[in-house]
């Protein structure tokens, strides 16, 4: 799985993509809900196994828990902000885009543990067939990080792996966002 900053940088940049003005509970929420889906590693001091459903990798990497993560969203924070319906709709499908996002990276790594995306409905492990993403798991977790520059080399190797696969597409994709803004802004006038 990618390191909680990289899910974090995923929100911010999605975010930036955001053609019009927003408020700070936008960008808070942005920035946190890639993250929540990590919730389930509470699970694993209450003794579920990675392979339970409410086990790491499970039903807050689904679908289901995406859906319901978006619309609570809006509702929580949202609801007397005076959004239309259109707008409400459009959000609710961003916040479930931003934390569905977890488990679609999660699913990108060459992990031995998949994502339970069907979850609650369907417990089977999922990971996509190219896997280019290091876990962060295993290299800042591994119980044979011994040395100080061990721990430094390994941070290394997963942030060269996440900045490749991850964060050099999400800049190329706002910076083909902010063009394309420019482009339509300028045919308008």
């Amino acid at each position: 799985m990618p390191s909680i900053i990289t899910h974090s940088v995923v929100g911010v940049m999605v975010s930036r993509m955001h053609g019009g003005t927003a408020t700070k509970r936008f960008w808070v929420l942005s920035a946190l809900l890639p993250v929540l889906p990590d919730i389930d590693v509470i699970g694993l001091f209450f003794g579920f196994s990675v392979e339970d459903m409410l086990g790491h990798r499970g039903i807050t990497r689904s679908i289901w828990f995406a859906s319901i993560v978006g619309v609570l969203a809006v509702i929580i924070f949202f609801r007397n902000s005076g959004l239309t319906p259109k707008a409400m709709i459009s959000s609710v499908a961003y916040f479930f885009f931003l934390t569905a996002s977890h488990g679609f990276l999660d699913a990108f790594n060459d992990s031995n543990v998949g994502v339970a995306f069907w979850a609650p409905f369907e417990n089977g492990r999922y990971l996509f067939p190219f896997n280019p993403i290091v876990p962060s798991s295993v290299l800042l977790i591994d119980s044979s990080v011994l040395s100080v520059s061990l721990f430094f080399e390994n941070i290394y190797i997963l942030l060269r792996s996440e900045i490749l696969w991850i964060w050099v597409p999400l800049l190329a994709l706002l910076g083909g966002n902010r063009l394309l803004l420019r482009l339509v802004k300028r045919g308008v006038s």
